[in-house]
């Protein structure tokens, strides 16, 4: 009798359901698989978005222009540009849903438009959201399933959410946004968790597999994983010396987290981490 007493908490453990680790687990941020120095026309290096077709994009904060970067090396593929002429906003991060690319402004001002041959411009078209500029918009990413555009506020949560983070959603086929947030991030949560002190989103991106997002910070670098309903996932903190300003991310078809850095006095890098997990 001694003995079946003595294996069976063995087995009411091996009955136990396994217990799954976030995506974010698949990479080790303390460690970048690569860093590559950028062309130092892309100093000022702020939104990255990967297209269906798995091909890279970026853009610059104040200038309407898109570059296609090869995700081997850095270099620039090609370059397009909004409007016949010279356009100048605070734009802060980029998101292509099919064959539309969008770039938003601090301000939450969308701008949709279209990829061009190397040096041609687009024709586009002004989209408001209905911010203001206390919200102070850094991170946007396409949410296919809900057909939105998820926009990341650096500060200002909205009136109601004090002390919080807040992500709204903007739906593409109605062009309004959702007056109530799509996650609210509470800070005091974040202390708790994870001893974050600080958390400004600069940057957010979905991971198609598991439908999580990705919250990159600039404040105390790092990113933060939440699941499609709002629940706080896991934290990673990024190394300060491999990261200046962290702006943008995104995730390559091999599943690479990319993360890109204005030049911050020194030279505008695209830093590469390698997924570790088990493929499809």
């Amino acid at each position: 009798m001694k003995k079946i007493w003595f294996f069976l908490p063995v087995f009411l453990l091996a009955m136990l359901p396994v217990l799954k680790s976030g995506f974010l687990d698949n990479y080790k941020l303390s460690s970048p698989s690569f860093v590559y120095q950028l062309d130092m026309g892309l100093n000022e290096i702020s939104g990255l978005a990967v297209n269906d077709q798995g091909r890279l994009f970026a853009h610059n904060d104040e200038i309407g222009s898109v570059f296609e970067l090869d995700p081997e090396n850095g270099r620039i593929m090609k370059w397009f540009y909004l409007g016949p002429n010279k356009l100048y906003e605070d734009f802060e991060a980029l998101a292509v849903a099919g064959s539309e690319f969008f770039l938003v402004t601090s301000g939450g001002l969308l701008y949709k438009f279209y990829e061009q041959p190397d040096g041609k411009y687009s024709e586009y078209t002004k989209i408001r959201t209905g911010f203001s500029d206390s919200f102070d918009i850094e991170g946007m990413c396409y949410d296919p399933k809900t057909n939105s555009l998820l926009l990341a506020s650096k500060s200002f949560a909205g009136k109601g959410y004090k002390n919080s983070r807040a992500v709204y959603s903007f739906n593409l086929k109605t062009e309004k946004r959702f007056d109530k947030p799509r996650f609210v991030i509470s800070l005091d949560e974040l202390k708790k968790k994870y001893d974050i002190k600080d958390f400004s989103p600069s940057g957010i991106e979905l991971d198609a597999e598991s439908g999580n997002f990705l919250i990159l910070s600039s404040a105390v670098k790092g990113i933060l994983e939440i699941s499609p309903g709002g629940k706080l996932i896991g934290f990673q903190e990024l190394k300060k010396n491999d990261h200046s300003q962290p702006e943008g991310i995104t995730i390559l078809k091999d599943k690479t987290l990319l993360i890109s850095d204005e030049a911050s006095g020194k030279k505008p890098t695209l830093t590469g981490y390698k997924y570790s997990g088990t493929p499809n």
